[in-house]
C-alpha cells in the first residue's frame, strides 16, 4: 500500500522511491533533494528495529549535534531525527525547530510515532479505522488507498465543510474532506500502539512568548532575517515569489541581503493589458531596491476555472481561493525553469495580524477620537468604507441613550439583510442541517489574533498553497511561520500592530532600509476581484449559466440558486466593479458543483 501512496504522489518523489515492509506493517518515501544533507537515494532510515521515514529542514542543526554528540556536520536530517528519538523518544519534537513531518515506527514494541511541524508547513494526514491506521503527506490518497481500506469518498463529502465553503467561515475542526480522514494537527505529534489506535498530543500551541521583552522593530528584523537565513539553505538557487505588497517583497529582499554577490531569481505575475490593475509598479520598485533576476509572468486574460477540475485533482479538496490557479501557473513557471524550492510570502498578514482587534479595544474604552485615526488603516484596503466601521463599533460600544435599542435594531437588520451574512446563500434546508452558528467573538486583539494562528482554518490555507506548490516540482518555503517569529508576533501590544494609519507598523518600522518606501509604506494591497470577475464574464458564461441558471451538478441541493442568480445578474451588469459578495456567491457556487462532479460522492450530515 506504501508504494500505491507514493505513486499517486509523483510530483512529490522526483528522486525516487523507497519502500520497506513486513506483514501488515510498511513504510514509504519519496525523495525531492532540495538540501546538501539529503541522501542520494530515496531511504527509509534504520537504527536497530526502528525505522523512520521523513520529510524535514531542521533550523537548529549545530545545536541538535552538539546535543546528541554527533560530530559528522553532513549527517542528513533523517538521520539526526532517528539519532534525537534514540536518546529522547516522543520528547525529541521540543528539540526540533524548522519544518518536519516525521513517521517513527519500533518493530519491536510495534509502537508508531508521527509528528508535525509547529505551524504544519509539512503536510501530515491519517485515517484509522477497523482496517488499521495509515498516515501520508496528502488526504486525497487515504481516501480510497486500497485493500483492506473502505474507500471513503463513497460515504460523501461533510456537510459541514460545504456549508463553511459556501459561507467563507473557517473549518470547524481538523476532519479533511471526507468523514475518516485527519489532519494531524500543526504542533501534534501522534503515538499508536500495537492495537494501531491513535492519540494525539500537543506538544506546542501557538501563544505568546513570556520571556521576550525586546519588543522592538530591529528585534523582528534580526528574528525575520534568521528565518530567512536558514530557509536559503538549499543544494541548488532559491527562487522567490515577488507580488509587490509588503510580505513578499519583505521577504525577497532580505534573501537578497542575505546573498549580495548572487541575485534572486524572483517571479511575478503582472497584468500589463490592464496596467491601472496590475503590481507593475510596486514590483519594480522592489526589484530596483535590491539585487534581482526577474521574471515578468504576464496573466492577461485569466480564466478563474481554466484548468480547474486538474487543480481539484492535485488538491483534493475544496479551496475558497479564487486566484489558487493563477498561483499554481506561477508555481509551475517557477518549476518549469529548473527550481525546487521557492520562498512564499504567504503568512505576513496572518502572523503579524493586522490588529483590528485593537478597533475593539480602543470602542470599549470609549476612545472615540482616537479610533477614528486608527480606522484610517482600514480605508486603504480593497476600499473599505473608513465611516461605516466606525459607525458599527459605535452603535455596538458605544454608551448613549437608547444604545441598547439601537443594538438590537441593528442585529434584526443584519440578519433579514442578505448582503450582512453570506449564511442566506445556503438552503434552509441546509443551513439548519450543517451550518449552525459557531462564530466566536474575541473582543481584543491579542485573543482574535491567537485564536486564529490555532484555528484550522489556516493549517487549511497553508496545505491548500503547499499542495499547489508540490504539484509543479517545488518545496514552497514560509520564512513569516518560522516558530521565532510566530512567537514574537503574538507576544506584541495591539499599537504595535495597528497605529499610525498603518496594519502592521512594526513589520514597516523594521524592513527600514531593506524596502523602498514606495512598498514599505503603502496602504492598499492588490485585489485580484477585478481579473476574476473579468475572467469569469470572458471565459466561463456557459459554464455559470449550467450551474446557476440550469443547476448542474445539483448544486441547489446546498445552495439557493435564486439567490445567487440575482448576484449572476449583478456581475453582468456591473462587470469587474461587481461587489465582492456577488463575485464570491457566483465562483463558490461554480467552485462547488465542480467539486461535486470531481469527487462524484453523495453528501451525509455530521
Amino acid at each position: 500500500m506504501a508504494l500505491t501512496l507514493l505513486r499517486a504522489m509523483p510530483y512529490r518523489a522526483p528522486d525516487g522511491i523507497a519502500v520497506w515492509a513486513d506483514g501488515g506493517r510498511a513504510l514509504g518515501a519519496g525523495l525531492m533533494r532540495t538540501l546538501a544533507e539529503d541522501p542520494p537515494q530515496a531511504t527509509i532510515f534504520e537504527d536497530g528495529t526502528v525505522r523512520a521515514v521523513v520529510d524535514a529542514r531542521l533550523d537548529n542543526r549545530p545545536e541538535l549535534l552538539s546535543d546528541l554528540g554527533i560530530t559528522d556536520a553532513s549527517l542528513s536530517e533523517g538521520a539526526l531525527i532517528l539519532a534525537a528519538w534514540q536518546r529522547w523518544g516522543e520528547g525529541c519534537v521540543h528539540h526540533f525547530i524548522g519544518d518536519f513531518a516525521v513517521i517513527i515506527y519500533d518493530a519491536d514494541t510495534q509502537r508508531i510515532f508521527a509528528a508535525r511541524d509547529h505551524m504544519g508547513v509539512k503536510p501530515l494526514f491519517y485515517r484509522a479505522d477497523s482496517a488499521g491506521l495509515a498516515l501520508a503527506s496528502e488526504p486525497k490518497v487515504l481516501a480510497a488507498p486500497g485493500a483492506p481500506f473502505a474507500d471513503l469518498s463513497k460515504a460523501g463529502l461533510i456537510e459541514a465543510d460545504v456549508a463553511d465553503f459556501m459561507t467563507g467561515q473557517l473549518p470547524r475542526d481538523h476532519r479533511v474532506v471526507y468523514d475518516g480522514l485527519w489532519r494531524v494537527p500543526p504542533g501534534h505529534s501522534l503515538s499508536a500502539g500495537s492495537d494501531l489506535a491513535p492519540t494525539l498530543t500537543s506538544y506546542w500551541q501557538a501563544a505568546p512568548d513570556e520571556t521576550i521583552t525586546d519588543k522592538n522593530p530591529a528585534a523582528l528584523r534580526a528574528l525575520l532575517t534568521e528565518a530567512v537565513r536558514c530557509r536559503l539553505r538549499s543544494n541548488q538557487p532559491v527562487a522567490a515569489l515577488l507580488s509587490g505588497g509588503l510580505d513578499s517583497t519583505s521577504i525577497a529582499c532580505l534573501a537578497s541581503q542575505l546573498q549580495p554577490n548572487d541575485p534572486v531569481d524572483s517571479f511575478s505575475v503582472v497584468f500589463d493589458k490592464t496596467p491601472e490593475l496590475s503590481e507593475r509598479d510596486y514590483i519594480d520598485a522592489g526589484i530596483a531596491h535590491a539585487h534581482f533576476r526577474p521574471r515578468h509572468v504576464a496573466m492577461d486574460g485569466y480564466a478563474p476555472f481554466g484548468d480547474f477540475e486538474a487543480l481539484l485533482a492535485l488538491e483534493g479538496r475544496l479551496f475558497g481561493a479564487p486566484g489558487l490557479r493563477m498561483t499554481s501557473a506561477l508555481f509551475q513557471r517557477v518549476g518549469d525553469e529548473g527550481f525546487r524550492v521557492v520562498f512564499e510570502g504567504h503568512g505576513g498578514d496572518e502572523v503579524l495580524s493586522h490588529g483590528y482587534g485593537r478597533f475593539h479595544e480602543l470602542a470599549q474604552q470609549g476612545r472615540w477620537r482616537e479610533l477614528w485615526i486608527q480606522t484610517r488603516a482600514f480605508s486603504g484596503l480593497y476600499g473599505q468604507g473608513r465611516l461605516g466601521l466606525f459607525i458599527l463599533l459605535f452603535i455596538r460600544y458605544g454608551r448613549f441613550k437608547g444604545a441598547h435599542y439601537l443594538r438590537r435594531v441593528a442585529g434584526w437588520v443584519q440578519k433579514r439583510w442578505p448582503k450582512a451574512d453570506r449564511d442566506v446563500l445556503l438552503t434552509p434546508e441546509f443551513r439548519a442541517r450543517a451550518a449552525a452558528d459557531r462564530r466566536t467573538l474575541h473582543q481584543d486583539e491579542a485573543s482574535q489574533h491567537t485564536a486564529f494562528l490555532q484555528s484550522p482554518g489556516l493549517a487549511s490555507s497553508l496545505e491548500v498553497i503547499e499542495a499547489a506548490a508540490a504539484g509543479a516540482g517545488l518545496e514552497a518555503r514560509f520564512p513569516f511561520f518560522d516558530k521565532r517569529v510566530v512567537e514574537f508576533c503574538l507576544s506584541l501590544p495591539s499599537e504595535a500592530k495597528l497605529d499610525q494609519g498603518h496594519v502592521r507598523l512594526i513589520l514597516r518600522q523594521a524592513m527600514e532600509g531593506v524596502l523602498p518606501p514606495k512598498v514599505q509604506w503603502r496602504r492598499s494591497k492588490f485585489d485580484f476581484a477585478p481579473h476574476i470577475a473579468s475572467g469569469l464574464l470572458a471565459h466561463h458564461e456557459d459554464l455559470m449559466r449550467d450551474v446557476i441558471e440550469h443547476n448542474r451538478d445539483n448544486v441547489a441541493s446546498f445552495v439557493d440558486l435564486e439567490r445567487v442568480r440575482k448576484s449572476l445578474k449583478r456581475l453582468r451588469q456591473k462587470g469587474a466593479k461587481v461587489a465582492a459578495y456577488d463575485l464570491q456567491a457566483v465562483w463558490r457556487t461554480v467552485a462547488l458543483s465542480l467539486w461535486l462532479r470531481h469527487s462524484q460522492g453523495k453528501t451525509h450530515s455530521n
